[in-house]
């Protein structure tokens, strides 16, 4: 769902950050094992900072943008985590917004329509992309970096710093809003289709039940 109708915004959310990291894709790397002799482990961390602080901010600019379905989905996703962990909204709502929604687009651009269907991604892109989603997801999820991933625990600082921001962002996409968008456009569906799905629902009905 969140596929169909949140494409066109992750484009306006993410497709100038994303772009701009595929065209010049170095100095990202955080891992000494991994880095160029000419590299600088501080540089690149405030490099691949600063791209996850642009793409924090474009999201938080623009989530007045994000579909309203979605954000319905945000407030009810909220309410029914605090019914059953007092609390836990911030813990929900960043896992359902980033590690079902965001980042999957952030390493595979192409498939989200955030570069050209036919753009490749290069072996140095895709894992300065691969660093970017690994921050933001610890950011989403609260979790601080450990032993299973040394390298990046250079970055909890700044985790720690973008807390608030975070916190922020996701109160705005539950906050209530008065405007009206056009209801997502629905392709018809014919006879036999109508028929397959019926018998589909049926079937896990009858699985459920059982």
């Amino acid at each position: 769902y969140c596929q169909m109708v949140g494409l066109p915004y992750l484009r306006v959310a993410l497709q100038p950050v994303v772009a701009d990291i595929c065209r010049a894709p170095s100095g990202y790397e955080i891992d000494p094992s991994r880095m160029a002799e000419n590299e600088n482990v501080e540089s690149n961390l405030n490099k691949l900072a600063s791209a996850c602080s642009t793409l924090m901010t474009t999201v938080c600019d623009t989530i007045d943008s994000m579909p309203l379905g979605m954000r319905t989905l945000c407030t009810h996703l909220a309410r029914t985590a605090d019914a059953k962990f007092p609390g836990s909204r911030h813990v929900a709502v960043p896992g359902f917004l980033f590690l079902r929604f965001f980042c999957p687009s952030i390493v595979s651009p192409a498939r989200f329509g955030l570069l050209d269907a036919d753009a490749k991604v290069g072996e140095l892109a895709f894992r300065a992309l691969v660093l970017v989603t690994k921050t933001l997801q610890s950011m989403a999820s609260g979790v601080k970096f450990g032993v299973k991933e040394a390298f990046m625990t250079k970055m909890n600082p700044y985790l720690e710093k973008k807390e608030e921001t975070m916190r922020a962002l996701i109160e705005s996409a539950m906050a209530p809003t008065d405007r009206t968008e056009e209801p997502f456009p629905v392709e018809p569906v014919g006879e036999s289709e109508v028929e397959e799905n019926l018998q589909t629902i049926h079937w896990h009905l009858t699985n459920a039940l059982e």
